[in-house]
């Protein structure tokens, strides 16, 4: 069995999302530009993902076990 799983965005992945993103240390290693982002802004962020993107597909990166945790995200185009 495998120890990670992906599935599609749900629309409460914004939560914690919205908190890597607004994670210095985080940004810092995954070399993005660092910027706060409201909540508000992150939740729209992945409806858009799920509702309208036609290019690029979202998946949330799960531990396979019965928390089911997201532990990151990845797009594929």
């Amino acid at each position: 069995m495998s120890s990670v799983f992906l599935r599609a965005f749900e629309q409460n992945d914004y939560i914690l999302i919205n908190k890597w993103r607004n994670d210095p240390q985080i940004q810092k290693l995954t070399c993005g530009d660092f910027r706060y982002v409201s909540s508000e802004r992150e939740k729209e962020w992945v409806r858009d993902k799920m509702m309208n993107n036609q290019t690029d597909n979202y998946l949330a990166i799960c531990l396979n076990n019965d928390s089911q945790e997201m532990i990151g995200y990845i797009s594929v185009n």
